[in-house]
């Protein structure tokens, strides 16, 4: 190998090796924030259950209510018809 051919080879090293760290760096970045995702979708995740809490708890609600109304509408049908 001739000193040109040995320069070539080194700054081709040295280029793949420059790469390379790049490509690290890229990863780690993507693994940052995948991690910063993830845990972004646990609080997400903990938002939907509090939330399907809720709902259910409202829902319950809601029927009480609706049969305390159709318990007032027997009885005000009742007083209406005279069938107190």
């Amino acid at each position: 190998m001739n000193d040109f051919e040995k320069e070539e080879f080194w700054k081709g090293l040295s280029r793949l090796y420059d790469n390379s760290v790049a490509e690290r760096e890229r990863i780690e970045a993507l693994r940052g924030q995948l991690e910063a995702l993830g845990g972004r979708i646990n609080a997400l995740t903990a938002n939907v259950e509090t939330l399907r809490a809720t709902v259910e708890v409202d829902a319950n609600n809601i029927r009480a209510l609706a049969h305390i109304a159709e318990i007032h509408e027997r009885r005000l049908t009742g007083l209406e018809g005279g069938n107190a």
